[in-house]
């Protein structure tokens, strides 16, 4: 049996440590996102099917994930189409898509649609800005590849 003392200490640790748990689990909202890509200067969307990975700047430092269809995209992070976490986010991309198959040299892929550049966080340079809004839509302008467009 429990000293009095103990079960009073009991009964004001328990309900702390439940709702620590219950917090550790709880999602943060999902904002939907559609979205084009297209070249820096002429607007023509990025033709072809890739993947465009965003990262949250900011806590909770989560990541979503789109496929690029002809310049279109719409963004998921744990469920299809759920969208992203609010706040800035920075932008790269993936010669690839889900499922399909390993390139074995990424960047010459990319190279063929747009800057290699963008194929990491730290060197694309681009970045959006979700908001807590009922629907995002955002444009990502990116330079063509070197030399130009390639078919």
């Amino acid at each position: 049996m429990l000293h009095p003392n103990h079960s009073r200490w009991l009964w004001l640790v328990v309900p702390v440590v439940m709702l620590a748990v219950a917090g550790c689990k709880s999602e943060p909202p999902k904002y939907p996102v559609e979205g084009e890509v297209v070249y820096a200067g002429s607007g023509d969307p990025v033709p072809g099917s890739f993947t465009i990975w965003m990262e949250s700047t900011t806590p909770p430092y989560q990541r979503s994930i789109g496929i690029v269809k002809d310049g279109k995209f719409t963004m998921s992070t744990n469920r299809e189409a759920n969208g992203s976490v609010a706040g800035p986010q920075r932008v790269r991309f993936d010669p690839t898509v889900p499922n399909g198959g390993a390139i074995d040299n990424p960047e010459a892929a990319l190279a063929r649609i747009m800057h290699p550049k963008n194929l990491e966080f730290r060197t694309s340079g681009l970045t959006v800005n979700i908001e807590a809004v009922p629907q995002n839509k955002v444009r990502i302008e990116v330079e063509p590849p070197p030399g130009g467009r390639r078919k």
